[in-house]
């Protein structure tokens, strides 16, 4: 079910376990663990749709690199940030969680195979088809990708895209229709009570911005608030212990990661005679794919590189009439129309979504022409490949979030981000890019254009809004706040999800290893909890 905290008139809810935070990891949890336990409480601080009052309390400073405001960087209502992630969904790769030399905190307490039957299910929670150890459109962009620009450090891999599933929207039914869920939205937790000595969490205090307040008690608890906002709590949450839960060898909020993003860097081909639809992107079954590039493992490996994406946008020389028509809102209507029939269903907007796509039947009439020509054999000419370079971060203990002075509506000390983009990542992305110009000049398959002017330039080094690392995993707690099931150090009832747990985050988009984490969680929480 589902409820408005303001609505609770008792003191105290109970359940079997209670999960704080209701984006991607807090909702599959719930759907997990209602499987098992008849009482699982979810607690959201948003409703079911975006509250200006409510997404204040993102509100802080960003004291590093430049960055988003967070207050934007992040959504706080059901769903959380599932409420605008692109969908790009890949699993991280066998490098990620090896502990390499010359590199303190790299390495995860457990390898990738360990992590393969939770990823299994994770990808039908993210709707992008069923999982595979092998990738048919890279086998067929094979000969393309060496035609462009061929170098042994940088090989084919695929992206798969969710719709995207928007947590909130995609499963409040199941929500709603469960007598073992209980989800109790404009719910903020404003402390957390330790007890048996400091072992154990007893409960959580509970107050909604209109001053209902109320305790809720559970054999477990799991934060799920995500990079920002889960050291934000514990840091907060300092009655029992000074330096905040978690902290006590000052590890919580620090080594915040991100994927950095490089835009503008171009391949304009000088080739006629290409073969440009393997990069295209394609439909397996009802999931669309792509082809982009990536930093193998030997050159993960070596002094001052990381992991790396790049992906391929293609554009065409097409007519001025066309480029309107694929700029139309009535195509984007008929687009998602086509989308959620081959999904299945009709989507909850087809009226009008309907009304908007009958309004310019010429857009859609002329894409579609242009679609059948191409079928035919008449293809547009490729203008350019638009890239897009998505780097990892190296686990940094100096970028970290921490507490500043002000508070929120709520009472809550506000945070500061200070992101650190040190030379060793700007490093890898200037090689990245360089590898890639040079294998394009190579091939002569044509000239790149990069935007980023030197190693030291990081003035083109956005953000992904991946935020990760601030809770990190690790068996020694002197190197991490949690341990490998999540568990922080010294709590024995207390859990983190999320991607704050990366210990390192890759050079892949989060949102499918949070879901597959929280799989992992939510399987060893039904051998630990009695229900």
């Amino acid at each position: 079910m589902i409820i408005d905290a303001r609505q609770i008139t008792d003191r105290e809810l109970r359940g079997s376990i209670a999960i704080i935070g209701g984006g991607a990891a807090g909702i599959t949890l719930a759907l997990e663990l209602g499987k098992q336990f008849k009482d699982v409480l979810l607690l959201e601080s948003g409703g079911l749709d975006l509250e200006p009052d409510t997404q204040k309390l993102y509100d802080g400073d960003v004291i590093g690199h430049d960055t988003a405001a967070l207050e934007t960087a992040r959504l706080r209502f059901f769903g959380g940030t599932t409420n605008h992630w692109e969908g790009k969904c890949a699993p991280l790769d066998a490098i990620d969680f090896e502990r390499l030399l010359g590199r303190p905190y790299s390495g995860w307490p457990f390898t990738l195979d360990e992590l393969i039957p939770f990823y299994k299910r994770a990808y039908s929670y993210c709707e992008i088809g069923p999982f595979r150890t092998t990738s048919a459109i890279v086998d067929r962009a094979q000969a393309a990708v060496k035609q462009m620009a061929e170098s042994p450090d940088l090989v084919a891999t695929e992206f798969r895209y969710s719709p995207p599933t928007r947590f909130g929207e995609r499963y409040r039914a199941d929500l709603r229709a469960s007598d073992n869920i209980k989800v109790c939205l404009h719910a903020n937790v404003i402390d957390i009570a330790v007890a048996d000595g400091g072992r154990e969490v007893a409960s959580v205090a509970v107050q909604t911005l209109s001053g209902v307040k109320f305790q809720v008690k559970a054999a477990a608890f799991i934060l799920c608030c995500g990079g920002i906002e889960n050291p934000r709590i514990l840091l907060n949450c300092n009655r029992f212990f000074p330096q905040g839960i978690g902290n006590q060898n000052g590890l919580v909020g620090r080594f915040f990661m991100d994927h950095y993003e490089v835009y503008g860097a171009s391949i304009v081909p000088d080739h006629e005679n290409f073969n440009y639809e393997p990069l295209a992107y394609h439909y397996e079954g009802a999931t669309r794919a792509s082809v982009a590039l990536m930093n193998p493992p030997d050159v993960v490996r070596r002094e001052g590189r990381a992991g790396c994406s790049v992906i391929m946008d293609l554009e065409f020389n097409v007519s001025e009439q066309l480029q309107k028509a694929q700029k139309s809102a009535a195509y984007r209507a008929f687009q998602q129309l086509a989308r959620n029939a081959r999904m299945g269903g009709v989507g909850h907007a087809l009226a009008t979504q309907g009304c908007t796509a009958l309004g310019d039947l010429g857009s859609i009439a002329t894409i579609l022409s242009d679609r059948a020509m191409a079928a035919l054999g008449h293809k547009a000419g490729l203008k350019s490949i638009t890239l897009r370079l998505e780097g990892e971060q190296l686990p940094n203990p100096d970028s970290r979030v921490e507490l500043i002075d002000g508070v929120d509506a709520l009472g809550m000390r506000k945070c500061g981000l200070d992101w650190k983009v040190p030379a060793d990542d700007r490093n890898n992305l200037y090689q990245t890019a360089l590898t890639l110009a040079k294998a394009v000049g190579a091939t002569g398959f044509g000239r790149m254009v990069m935007p980023m002017k030197s190693v030291d330039d990081d003035s083109t080094i956005g953000t992904s809004f991946h935020h990760m690392g601030t809770t990190r995993m690790h068996g020694d707690p002197k190197q991490g706040v949690v341990d490998r099931n999540c568990a922080i150090h010294g709590l024995a009832n207390f859990y983190v999800a999320g991607s704050s747990v990366f210990p390192t985050c890759g050079r892949v988009n989060p949102t499918l290893s949070i879901v597959t984490l929280a799989i992992r969680l939510a399987d060893y929480l039904k051998t630990k909890v009695n229900a």
